[in-house]
């Protein structure tokens, strides 16, 4: 292409000529720089994007000479997964665009998302010229239970949906967005806060670009199109500017200026092509560089690979295996001050060069939630099941969704949400599901009360028993006065706990100095129990089991 459009005439049977380029900076879009790539890629010309992150283009089989200045959508799909799981969401909807930069990114998310058990309740997607696909979305977030919508769209396609949330009023969702839109201050309206208002998503790093954004704005404009300086004659001027007219249409579109979110990634772009021509010059310092050297696409796609230098706002730039830089975002969340402007607040951030557990970090504390709420929202399809109840699961809908029913007679569930009684290990999903069987010695309400009162009777504490103890007969009647309650209520066992309590009482009446009223109740307790045992039992079998009793007792 740039043999047949050259300016110069070629005859004979042979063109030869130098490359007319080493390198393309561009495209902004993921799908147009895929058609880029694809194009310039048999003849190893580098391509050099600065917003294009499908994760898509990190194939190298298909992709070999390209490279970027921002990470591959894998990072931030992966992010999503991260403050999803952090705010204890499991039950979301999913909106993405139908191009490669929603499809691939939300395929990406789809799948981490179900291996950290987050459940989507609908997964739709829509492109800029299909306004029936935009109803359907519509339709799937205005009957939706799930209330946290990620929304892994490009920027065209989310002011769309922004529009149709406003018009029909739909509110009160909480929307983790991505790069694409999540800092477009073009989207910032009265109208869109209402309910866009406390987004939160990942964003590019804010950077500190000293002298930019004041070249952008004046400088630059002044020296590029002289027709805005000049005064005076308004029909001249008109006739000097008409043939900028639509790239004047431009000039107060200072979308990034302010942030430099986007600029600083053609920054590094045009540094890095700049870094790889100067080695393969071999420039040196104060003695310039080879001015006779014919430099091929080919080699400079070879020095791209091995660049690594440090720009002046201080970040490091090469790029990995696939071509890309290392994921660095920011958290933001979409706020109103006081005076009613809009900002980006910075909440926290997500560094892929950092260890798994230091990657993410969010300040809760900072966020402002949708609605304005201070308070974090609930998104699950179901609620915990409360203790005395089990899930029962909800035909054809995923495993999070159930209802919480009340366990069946003789079974027990004992915490909030785990119907698994503690120290049970459960063997399967459908086990963590169910009550348990209630597990008692013998089912009968005698065995309850005797042990309750008999396990102070027990013949461990028995043996501690001595004589000088029942001239205390005063405190232990009281004891006697639980001990008489429960033989009021329930028969004695025939055990040895049980059979102990006759002898005992006996000693006890025996050295019982107090009041006669207590010695009374001593021997009434004796009788209660003489009678319920000889209701149950033969008399043989009553002296037998006493016997053993008595030799067991201190």
């Amino acid at each position: 292409m740039g043999l047949m459009n050259g300016p110069e005439f070629a005859g004979g049977g042979r063109c030869n000529g130098q490359p007319p380029i080493q390198a393309i900076i561009g495209e902004t879009e993921s799908s147009a720089t895929v058609i880029l790539s694809r194009t310039t890629g048999p003849f190893k010309i580098p391509v050099i994007s600065h917003t294009a992150s499908c994760e898509c283009l990190s194939n190298r089989k298909d992709h070999p000479s390209f490279f970027r200045t921002i990470s591959s959508d894998y990072h931030q799909s992966t992010a999503l997964v991260y403050i999803v799981k952090h705010f204890g969401w499991s039950w979301v909807g999913a909106v993405n665009s139908d191009n490669d930069y929603g499809n691939y990114g939300m395929a990406i998310f789809l799948n981490k998302a179900q291996k950290e058990g987050i459940y989507v309740e609908y997964s739709e997607k829509f492109y800029r010229t299909e306004p029936e696909k935009l109803k359907k979305v519509i339709h799937a977030i205005k009957k939706s239970t799930a209330k946290v919508i990620v929304a892994f769209v490009s920027f065209i396609e989310m002011g769309l949906l922004i529009d149709q949330l406003s018009i029909q009023n739909i509110t009160g969702f909480q929307i983790i967005g991505v790069e694409g839109w999540i800092t477009s201050r073009s989207l910032f309206s009265q109208n869109s806060f209402h309910v866009m208002g406390g987004s939160l998503g990942f964003a590019l790093r804010k950077i500190n670009f000293e002298g930019f954004s004041d070249y952008v704005i004046k400088a630059f404009w002044d020296t590029a199109f002289p027709c805005s300086l000049s005064v005076g004659n308004s029909s001249q001027y008109a006739v000097n500017c008409s043939r900028y007219q639509d790239l004047l249409a431009l000039k107060n579109y200072n979308e990034d200026v302010p942030e430099q979110r986007y600029s600083s990634h053609v920054y590094k772009a045009v540094y890095a092509v700049a870094h790889s021509l100067h080695s393969l010059l071999k420039c040196k310092e104060q003695e310039g560089c080879e001015k006779d050297l014919t430099i091929q696409p080919h080699q400079v796609v070879e020095a791209l690979k091995k660049v690594n230098f440090t720009v002046m706002f201080g970040d490091h730039v090469w790029f990995d295996n696939t071509g890309a830089a290392v994921a660095h975002y920011e958290v933001v969340n979409w706020q109103q001050d006081l005076d009613g402007s809009f900002q980006f607040k910075s909440v926290g951030y997500y560094d892929a060069s950092l260890p798994p557990d230091l990657r993410f970090m969010v300040n809760t504390k900072n966020i402002i939630w949708a609605g304005g709420q201070l308070e974090k929202p609930s998104s699950v399809c179901s609620e915990s099941c409360p203790p005395g109840t089990r899930k029962a699961a909800q035909k054809g809908r995923p495993v999070c969704c159930y209802d919480c029913i009340p366990c069946a007679d003789g079974e027990i569930s004992n915490k909030t949400g785990v119907e698994i009684v503690a120290g049970s290990k459960p063997e399967s999903e459908a086990e963590q599901r169910r009550c348990l069987k209630r597990h008692t010695e013998t089912g009968s309400q005698e065995e309850t009360a005797t042990r309750w009162s008999g396990d102070a009777l027990s013949k461990d504490n028995l043996g501690q028993l001595k004589d000088e103890d029942f001239h205390k007969a005063e405190e232990f009647v009281q004891l006697m006065r639980i001990l008489y309650t429960s033989t009021l209520c329930v028969s004695c066992e025939k055990n040895a706990t049980c059979g102990q309590i006759l002898p005992i009482l006996q000693k006890l009446e025996d050295h019982l100095t107090v009041k006669d009223e207590d010695t009374i109740f001593v021997a009434s307790i004796k009788e209660k129990v003489w009678e319920n045992l000889s209701q149950r039992y033969q008399n043989d079998d009553i002296q037998a089991f006493l016997h053993e009793a008595t030799a067991l007792a201190p």
